[in-house]
């Protein structure tokens, strides 16, 4: 059987880094590439999963970040999964304080970047399956978490645009809200209503 390859962003910490270890440990023909900030959880199942697992520690808001992305996505021809876990939920502020540069920053890192990614793919699809973990459906405004709101609103509009127009026999696209979950990134929006991000995917 012919070895499976998946794609994980966020892979370094909550959903992306347990999904990291689901696609391992499920199937011993499954080969993960890991994007991330932080790679450190990442080793103990780099140890156990040495042959199959890739980890690229990639910030996307940083300088180079995509010429990094294309050259991690350039060795492969074939990508069976792509996962979209990496996010971000800051800056937590009343929309007139966010400064632009705040603001940009968020939008890069839950909709350009995805957008980037799943591009560079798409001449490595075949029958291949793409996932964008968001909040709720519709996004509905949060007073203090705007520039997260519009970016996962994007985000679902991307997929919905991917879906209208690339074919299944290239890639199925979809988006899922896991709901409320216990990850690192909870601490810096606990004093929002929890409907701003129903799924912590960081």
């Amino acid at each position: 059987m012919k070895q499976k390859i998946a794609v994980i962003t966020g892979a370094g910490s909550g959903i992306g880094l347990a999904l990291t270890n689901q696609f391992l440990s499920m199937d011993d023909d499954t080969f993960v590439i890991a994007i991330g900030r932080q790679s450190s959880e990442l080793r103990a199942l780099c140890v156990k999963f040495n042959a199959r697992l890739v980890i690229k520690h990639i910030d996307f808001n940083h300088t180079g970040a995509t010429k990094k992305i294309e050259q991690a996505l350039s060795k492969y021809d074939r990508i069976d999964y792509l996962v979209h876990c990496a996010g971000s939920v800051t800056p937590l502020k009343r929309i007139h304080s966010i400064d632009y540069e705040d603001w940009c920053a968020t939008q890069k890192v839950n909709s350009d970047i995805p957008f980037l990614i799943t591009k560079l793919c798409l001449n490595k699809f075949k029958h291949s399956r793409v996932l964008f973990l968001t909040s709720d459906q519709p996004v509905t405004a949060v007073e203090g978490a705007s520039a997260y709101c519009v970016s996962k609103a994007a985000m679902q509009m991307m997929c919905d645009c991917f879906r209208k127009e690339i074919s299944h026999d290239i890639a199925a696209f979809a988006t899922v809200a896991p709901g409320n979950v216990d990850t690192p990134m909870q601490k810096k929006y606990e004093r929002y209503p929890a409907t701003c991000c129903r799924c912590q995917c960081f």
